[in-house]
């Protein structure tokens, strides 16, 4: 929370996690393999997986759009262009597939995931 000043009231990192937590737009941490390591509650419902059953996934489970050799392909991109934004599918947990747009970003300051902001542009059953 913040202060009426501007400052806040708890640890940065903890007020940022709550940000993203409860972010209506879905949001997912992954490694430079594709490995989910964190995601957030909306993107859990918009794909129908849990939490845990999605830190157990990597991008790769997830695209339906792509195989597996263009979506290595596209982590390459990404690292080496920094950001990224386009369209693609995901997989559901209920075997449809959900539309989305991706807006990534890469850093490759010491241990810096790439981060993935997704929103749903329209459902696909």
């Amino acid at each position: 929370m913040l202060e009426a000043g501007g400052r806040l009231t708890m640890p940065e990192s903890e007020f940022y996690a709550n940000i993203i937590r409860t972010a209506l737009d879905g949001f997912w941490l992954a490694d430079t393999a594709g490995r989910l390591l964190d995601v957030n509650d909306a993107y859990c419902k918009m794909t129908g997986y849990s939490r845990e059953e999605l830190l157990q996934m990597s991008v790769r489970d997830l695209e339906a759009a792509e195989n597996a050799e263009e979506t290595a392909a596209h982590i390459k991109k990404v690292i080496a262009q920094g950001a990224d934004r386009f369209e693609t599918r995901h997989r559901r947990k209920n075997g449809s597939t959900l539309e989305i747009e991706i807006g990534v970003t890469y850093s490759p300051a010491g241990f810096r995931p790439a981060r993935c902001n997704s929103q749903a542009t329209s459902n696909i059953v």
